[in-house]
């Protein structure tokens, strides 16, 4: 017999290659992580699944996403940043980049890290990071698939967020 566990839902613009972003919601699980804490949309996409769960209201249903070809899934402001990565999230690094997909697509931001682990360059940390990592910038926090990315343009370090601009190829 089947059990239905509920999920917290997150709203999320979510894109996949060459096609138009989708809004809809991440489900996480309400069950406490190992170290005492809910799910993090970063710890689901870097999770050994698969498959992703998202609800679209505008397909009416649920979409099984293959989490290899998610491009990027941006987090509104208004979403509890605990429920967006791990609270113990640690930075003492931070570069602002140009981030270039396969399909052509861009996107602006600062890609933020610990250099705890003695990762002073921005190629160290996309080296050692799991396949989805955080990119911050005005209106949203992205979290974005490393595997999806053709080139990552580096510009100088900034203390403040940059404007996202996401353009189709």
């Amino acid at each position: 017999m089947s059990q239905c566990i509920h999920k917290l839902r997150i709203p999320v613009r979510l894109s996949r290659p060459a096609q138009e972003a989708l809004d809809g919601f991440l489900l996480l699980s309400p069950q406490e992580h190992d170290d005492d804490r809910l799910e993090t949309a970063l710890d689901l996409l870097n999770s050994a699944r698969t498959v992703i769960p998202f609800i679209s209201p505008s397909e009416g249903s649920v979409l099984l996403l293959m989490r290899a070809n998610i491009d990027w899934v941006a987090v509104g402001s208004s979403v509890d940043t605990r429920l967006i990565y791990p609270p113990n999230r640690s930075v003492t690094r931070e570069q602002r980049v140009e981030l270039h997909f396969m399909d052509g697509s861009h996107i602006d931001g600062i890609i933020q890290w610990d250099d705890a682990e003695n990762l002073k360059r921005l190629s160290d940390f996309l080296s050692w990071c799991d396949d989805f990592f955080v990119v911050v910038a005005t209106s949203a926090t992205l979290i974005v698939n490393k595997q999806r990315i053709r080139e990552t343009r580096v510009a100088e370090s900034t203390p403040r967020p940059a404007q996202v601009r996401v353009t189709a190829g």
